[in-house]
């Protein structure tokens, strides 16, 4: 299973790669680690991620 933040506040995505700051890294993990312990998040079953990935792959980028 896998396991995907529902907490509005914490999903922010930033696509900075190595340019990322470590202080920020270290500020999203510890939101994501904070969310788990709140139960904010929903279990996804293998099948299930993989049919999404595969359609996300599929779709054109924009």
């Amino acid at each position: 299973m896998t396991r995907y933040m529902l907490d509005e506040e914490n999903s922010k995505s930033h696509r900075h790669g190595d340019d990322f700051p470590l202080d920020q890294l270290r500020e999203q993990l510890q939101a994501g680690l904070d969310a788990l312990d709140r139960g904010s998040f929903i279990e996804v079953g293998d099948a299930d991620l993989d049919a999404t990935l595969d359609g996300l792959a599929a779709s054109p980028l924009r």
